[in-house]
């Protein structure tokens, strides 16, 4: 995947981007928002988001189905693209991550459930980008596929997503590894192997 860094503009500007706390001392301090009618990989998204920032920090952050100030919005919805952000012209499976007004989206061109272009695949954009930014900001690693090849550093002293504005997408549309198992399609999934690995 070829990762984009947009920050030339911020420098061109001098505006000086401002980043998200999302945890302190073990308590919430946004929330996460994903609409009701968003594709399942984006409710997936939401879920992983908050499962791993609750092991890495102890603070439970709210999945809610309306935009709340302060939020990490997920997906291409009305929030998103009041703050001027669409998924329209983006590649498939690829995502943007965008630190704007206090809030932190991250939107994916993302399919509708059942909206397949090939067999058993999904455009999961959205949900790359949460484990794009699990990775890159919370730290946690997937070395194999189980509970066992997790790891999530703990942060007890809290979460700030950075001030960031990144752009990725595939070099190649068909990433597959020859892995069966539930665990496996779990795994092949946070590597961003393509989303064919659904139930």
């Amino acid at each position: 995947m070829a990762l984009t860094w947009m920050a030339a503009a911020w420098m061109a500007s001098g505006a000086r981007a401002q980043g998200l706390e999302m945890a302190r001392g073990g308590k919430a301090a946004c929330v996460i928002y994903a609409d009701a009618a968003a594709p399942k990989s984006v409710k997936l998204a939401a879920e992983e988001l908050q499962r791993v920032v609750a092991v890495a920090t102890g603070a439970k952050l709210p999945i809610v189905n309306a935009p709340a100030q302060p939020m990490v919005c997920l997906g291409d919805n009305d929030a998103a693209r009041k703050a001027g952000l669409s998924s329209e012209k983006m590649a498939d499976e690829s995502f943007r991550i965008v630190t704007k007004d206090g809030n932190l989206f991250i939107i994916g061109k993302d399919w509708p459930d059942n909206d397949k272009k090939w067999i058993r695949c999904d455009s999961t954009g959205t949900l790359f980008g949460v484990y794009e930014f699990l990775e890159r900001v919370v730290g946690v690693r997937w070395l194999m596929p189980g509970d066992e090849g997790e790891d999530i550093p703990p942060r007890p002293e809290g979460l700030t997503a950075p001030a960031m504005d990144l752009s990725d997408a595939p070099g190649v549309q068909a990433r597959k590894l020859n892995c069966r198992g539930k665990e496996s399609d779990v795994w092949l999934r946070r590597m961003r192997m393509g989303a064919s690995v659904w139930p």
